[in-house]
């Protein structure tokens, strides 16, 4: 019988060859990048971590947010969402540069100003 290569993670720049390396390193944009391409859950069945594998199955990978949320509560990190939104606006942007999108990386780095002119605004009206 030939034996299966145990691919391994890459996630923050350090190899993780189980969930204890990964909550360790967690890295939100990683995990996400994995999970869209597969090889989060190739990860979970190669070492036989099937209710891992049945929990990454079940995330909706057509929302990033909902990915985000599931993905900290599956590795017991506490995140709040403002900051998942946060991050995820990072990782839409990077996707955009790989895509060389301008228009698209114009519109979000818009968007996030105008996320930064709300709050500076609460921080006005609050002082």
């Amino acid at each position: 019988m030939a034996y299966k290569l145990k691919l391994n993670l890459i996630v923050d720049g350090v190899r993780c060859k189980n969930i204890e390396d990964i909550q360790d390193n967690f890295n939100l944009l990683d995990l996400i990048a994995y999970l869209k391409s597969g090889k989060f859950l190739e990860w979970a069945k190669i070492r036989n971590l099937d209710e891992l594998g049945m929990q990454i199955e079940n995330i909706n990978i057509e929302d990033d947010l909902e990915i985000a949320k599931q993905l900290c509560k599956i590795f017991e990190i506490d995140c709040d969402e403002s900051d998942l939104k946060d991050e995820l606006d990072i990782y839409i942007i990077e996707q955009l540069l790989k895509d060389k999108d301008i228009m698209e990386i114009l519109k979000q780095l818009k968007n996030i100003n105008n996320k930064v002119k709300k709050l500076e605004e609460k921080v006005n009206i609050n002082t």
